[in-house]
């Protein structure tokens, strides 16, 4: 069975506690394991904050997960043209941020951008998930 849930947040600082709450109310209607959850609310977590913190010019950034067969697909648009970047070695201990991409990228089974039109882009990652019960 496919599933389908979006919202539409304000970049705000309580976006990224928001859509960690609406992807878990998501997958527990769709019956997902805990693990399934947990692994989608960090994926998440973290590309929200990164639109927040990187894309502050949007008027909106939106969250849209994705049920389908074995897999869960995340998708996270805002108005912002510029990729994320995944850093190269360690990040330092004090930095206050630059462990998102790298955190998305060990969790996802996939993950990339893709342009949106008229302006921004949509970054989107795929976890595989337990297959769903009916």
């Amino acid at each position: 069975m496919d599933s389908h849930a979006s919202l539409k947040l304000v970049p705000s600082q309580r976006a990224p506690r928001l859509a960690r709450a609406f992807a878990a109310d998501a997958l527990e209607s769709w019956a997902a394991p805990v693990e399934e959850v947990d692994a989608v609310q960090l994926v998440v977590s973290e590309l929200v904050t990164n639109a927040v913190l990187h894309a502050p010019e949007s008027p909106s950034i939106t969250l849209e997960l994705f049920r389908t067969g074995e897999a869960v697909r995340v998708l996270v648009s805002d108005a912002s043209p510029h990729e994320p970047v995944r850093r190269d070695g360690p990040v330092p201990w004090s930095a206050r941020s630059g462990r998102g991409v790298a955190l998305v990228d060990s969790i996802a089974d996939r993950w990339g951008t893709e342009p949106r039109s008229p302006r921004g882009k949509t970054v989107w990652c795929e976890l595989r998930a337990e297959p769903a019960t009916p």
